[in-house]
């Protein structure tokens, strides 16, 4: 059986990425979610990007009119943000990209979408240089206190 690679745990999810494949137990999906739902604070500075940058082409106003165009819409379904969250990473807009990734996982935890919002999360170029490390002390530290 494959073990979580954060705590050691039995994994329930992976490979998540290659090279160095990664696996994550349920505990760790859970503090991993919670974690990037913090996205864009002081809470993930070294781990993801907390700087909201505008796609190449538009300005910042204009993108964030698109995004509340789309917020008004109420897409509120784990399959729509799974697609925001790779188009986002696809254009560079990483910190965008982590909060779809974690909107993913607070829609449905369980659900099918659930282990490519880690992929996302866990990964470069959303996942920064030394992220990976930070993130594994950071949920030794979690797992230690509950």
């Amino acid at each position: 059986m494959d073990r979580c690679s954060f705590c050691d745990a039995a994994a329930t999810r992976g490979p998540i990425a290659s090279p160095g494949s990664l696996y994550v137990c349920e505990a760790c999906t859970r503090l991993i979610s919670a974690l990037a739902a913090r996205g864009g604070s002081e809470a993930t500075r070294g781990i993801w990007p907390i700087d909201r940058v505008s796609p190449a082409g538009a300005t910042l106003a204009d993108f964030r009119q698109f995004q509340a165009e789309l917020a008004a819409q109420g897409i509120d379904d784990a399959e729509s943000r799974i697609n925001l969250a790779i188009a986002y990473r696809e254009m560079g807009l990483n910190c965008d990209a982590v909060i779809e990734a974690a909107f993913v996982m607070a829609i449905d935890l369980h659900g099918p979408h659930t282990t490519e919002a880690l992929r996302i999360l866990l990964t470069p170029p959303t996942l920064q240089r030394g992220g990976l490390a930070l993130l594994r002390d950071r949920l030794r530290l979690r797992l230690v206190t509950h």
